[in-house]
């Protein structure tokens, strides 16, 4: 109790900060730093996204311009129609700067600076866009440097920047300069290596000239769209923090209330805690101490979770041997499978039926012992539900049955034999007749055998005597016939053999076998003699049986007169 207690004033000292509302500045100032430092990142990645963009696009230009006038200094220029745009380029002083077709028409050679110009006025009608080439030794003066150009080529000379560019203001607007240096190529030495350059020399360069203005104001309505994007994201954030937060305020100015009364109810589940425990061991101590095995098995039927130690009596485990068997370890395996069906039955009853009492069933399994025995076990299984209805586990009483199992045999033995001869008795074979009726395995064959002068020898000599001679009897028959044959005693000095599958051929030769096994007896039995008067008669249906039986009673008579017969005459 007291730790829990303790444990809820730790949660609201930890959380005092959301109950006072003056506590709730901090994290929307750790906020609004955050939204800061993100907006100045963005803002900046924007402006520098934008000037890359813009100086990329300018040095694209520069190299188109320089690849094309590579082409055209390659070719020694380019030929074309004398034009009022296109007329002859008065600074260069090369052989054949005209030339005639024989139809008359006169074309004018185009070099690189030349047809660099014509780009630029093409560019400038476009979209503004100026492309300027120039050098501090210009041969046409319209090439001649303006300051910043010249500032940039010094500097080309002086160091290893060999690209400059800039917003500059002008009067008729912003603008983006770029200006990249030209080499000295081999082809340009054709006019310009009187001026003293040889390949590889900073001839001059092209400065590119690209109006800001368009661009600066799409940059800015990125910056508004930016500002506005991190606004709107603070002020949802922050709503939904103060929202949080008073929501969670809330919450732990209702758990103040409630601990009190959690405090209360602690304390009386303490004392049923303590119930609980004192009812455990109780459990505990009936379970140990009683003969019989209780257990609890797992809702999945796999794995115990309580055996008593009685285990070590029942079958010669101890406890910690039979946590480590499943349930079906610690079954034959055709107990487990019938075990398994039956509690599944029973659970699909207690859902259809919400009745617990499904689950009371009486049980007889076999299980191994330690020492390799198989016993028999009657088991008693109830089950444990939760508060949903669910099976949470099984609880079963196990109890050793060998002593009664073995006491039901003996009865079971004694209703279906003869306690004298140890031979089937009349309940027997009049089940037996019935089971024949109904199931066939025809033809059957009847014997039956009467024994000889027993009411003289019982009368002469007593009845001791009588019963070893009926012993005697059944010891030849039982020598005479199959172990699936029936030899049952119905009366005194009278048995009946039933041969199933047996035909009136067979039947006959198990009389010979009989009357062999009768003088194999009585030759080697001191005792008196035994002799069996027999009749045999085969039912090859069920509607025979009766007068098959009858008919050999009728035979054994005739036996018995004429085997008298034999002896008197």
């Amino acid at each position: 109790m007291d730790s829990l207690k303790s444990s809820v004033g730790r949660i609201l000292f930890r959380d005092e900060y959301i109950i006072l509302k003056r506590f709730w500045v901090f994290p929307v100032m750790l906020w609004a730093g955050l939204v800061a430092a993100s907006l100045v990142w963005n803002l900046s990645s924007v402006k520098q996204q934008s000037i890359s963009t813009v100086r990329n696009q300018a040095r694209a230009m520069f190299e188109l311009i320089e690849m094309t006038r590579l082409w055209n200094s390659r070719h020694g220029g380019v030929y074309v129609p004398i034009t009022e745009t296109t007329p002859p380029n008065p600074y260069l002083n090369v052989p054949d700067r005209e030339i005639i077709t024989k139809e008359g028409k006169t074309f004018t050679l185009v070099n690189p600076a030349y047809m660099t110009r014509q780009i630029s006025e093409i560019a400038n009608e476009h979209d503004g866009t100026l492309f300027h080439i120039t050098s501090l030794k210009p041969i046409r003066p319209a090439n001649t440097p303006d300051e910043w150009e010249s500032m940039a080529l010094e500097g080309f000379e002086k160091t290893n920047n060999k690209e400059i560019f800039e917003l500059i203001k002008t009067k008729s607007g912003n603008v983006f300069r770029y200006m990249s240096v030209l080499y000295v190529k081999k082809p340009c030495l054709r006019c310009h290596e009187i001026q003293g350059y040889k390949a590889g020399d900073i001839r001059g360069g092209i400065s590119v000239t690209i109006k800001a203005d368009p661009i600066i104001k799409s940059y800015r309505s990125s910056l508004d769209n930016i500002i506005a994007l991190h606004v709107a994201v603070f002020l949802i954030v922050t709503a939904l923090m103060l929202y949080t937060m008073s929501h969670r305020r809330n919450q732990f100015l209702t758990l103040q209330k409630v601990n009190v009364r959690l405090s209360d109810d602690m304390i009386v589940l303490q004392q049923m805690s303590d119930e609980l425990r004192e009812g455990e061991e109780r459990f505990r101590l009936i379970a140990e101490s009683v003969s019989d095995v209780i257990w609890t098995l797992d809702a999945s039927m796999d794995s115990f979770t309580y055996i008593s130690p009685s285990i070590a009596d029942l079958r010669g485990f101890t406890v910690e041997e039979a946590f480590h068997e499943t349930f079906e370890e610690a079954l034959t395996p055709e107990s487990y499978a019938y075990v398994r069906d039956t509690l599944t039955q029973k659970i699909e009853c207690f859902r259809e039926s919400g009745d617990i009492d499904c689950f009371s069933e009486r049980i007889e399994v076999e299980q191994r012992c330690k020492d390799g025995r198989i016993i028999p076990v009657e088991v008693v299984i109830s089950a444990i539900t939760n508060a949903e209805g669910d099976v949470k586990e099984f609880v079963g009483i196990s109890r050793d049955i060998t002593q009664r199992k073995k006491e039901e045999n003996k009865l079971k033995y004694s209703s279906t034999h003869d306690s004298m001869t140890g031979l089937y008795n009349r309940a027997f074979f009049d089940a037996e007749l019935g089971r024949i009726s109904k199931g066939g395995q025809f033809p059957v064959s009847f014997i039956v055998a009467d024994l000889d002068g027993l009411k003289r020898v019982n009368d002469s000599i007593g009845h001791e005597a009588g019963d070893q001679l009926i012993r005697g009897a059944a010891s030849v028959l039982n020598m005479a016939f199959r172990g699936s044959d029936v030899v049952a005693r119905t009366g005194g000095d009278e048995f009946i053999i039933i041969l199933k599958e047996t035909d009136e051929a067979l039947s006959a030769k198990s009389i010979e076998r009989v009357r062999a096994y009768q003088a194999q007896f009585n030759e080697k039995n001191d005792g008196l003699p035994v002799s069996i008067s027999l009749g045999v008669a085969t039912a090859h249906r069920a509607g025979d049986i009766e007068s098959a039986i009858k008919e050999a009673d009728k035979r054994m008579y005739d036996d018995k007169v004429s085997r008298k017969q034999q002896r008197t005459g």
